[in-house]
């Protein structure tokens, strides 16, 4: 039996030569770019399909930021202040999806305010939903673990659907106790700019208390669809 001789071809196409297969069959495939296979090419009985050789460009979608080599330590203020990670130039649309992941300590001073650490993303100066946790203890300075995720989704090309989870232990007593989760309200933000920058923010509610730190260990933002 003959076999297919295929050269490689320009923009991802290619070649295809004739050839002879031994007995009562014969296939002579096209010799030219993107030829199909037509029944006046065939002798004997075979099933006659369509052969082609092409391969698409896939622009990919996803932009990332992130890749912290140092803690961004950021005071405890109710003006939420950047995690160290700024995406730049996104493009609000139905559909797009992005994808935010953080971790790091909340260092608390000894305080007697009424306090509460938080979290959102801005898109441009436009907060996006929150992730709010518990009151942190009063009078106690620790040092604990938090861990987030968030999500955002467009429903237009000024909107999005934004969820989240943040995990973090400043309301115990005991800093390396299981993290207790704590869930943002899922809610839809609109009027927002259609290109604008990505941001990760972090702060307070409550009673501002500079003396409070929040350390980012580390931030990855990136657009998955």
């Amino acid at each position: 039996m003959g076999s297919i001789v295929i050269n490689g071809g320009t923009s991802g196409s290619c070649t295809l030569s004739a050839v002879a297969i031994a007995g009562a069959t014969v296939i002579n495939l096209p010799t030219t770019t993107g030829g199909s296979l037509i029944a006046s090419d065939v002798t004997g009985t075979v099933a006659i399909g369509i052969l082609n050789a092409t391969s698409n460009a896939v622009g990919s979608s996803t932009a990332k930021a992130g890749g912290l080599t140092a803690v961004t330590a950021v005071a405890g203020s109710l003006t939420l202040g950047t995690g160290g990670v700024t995406i730049a130039s996104q493009v609000m649309a139905a559909g797009s999806v992005w994808r935010i992941s953080a971790y790091g300590t909340y260092a608390a001073s000894s305080s007697v305010n009424v306090r509460s650490f938080t979290m959102s993303c801005f898109w441009g100066s436009s907060a996006l939903t929150a992730i709010t946790t518990g009151v942190v203890l009063a009078s106690v300075a620790q040092t604990s673990n938090w861990k987030v995720e968030l999500e955002i989704t467009g429903s237009s090309a000024t909107a999005a659907w934004c969820t989240g989870i943040l995990n973090g232990n400043v309301t115990t007593a005991i800093a390396t106790a299981i993290p207790l989760n704590y869930i943002a309200t899922a809610a839809s933000v609109t009027a927002l700019t259609t290109t604008s920058t990505l941001d990760f923010r972090v702060g307070q509610t409550g009673t501002a208390t500079a003396g409070d730190i929040i350390n980012v260990h580390s931030v990855i933002i990136e657009r998955i669809k």
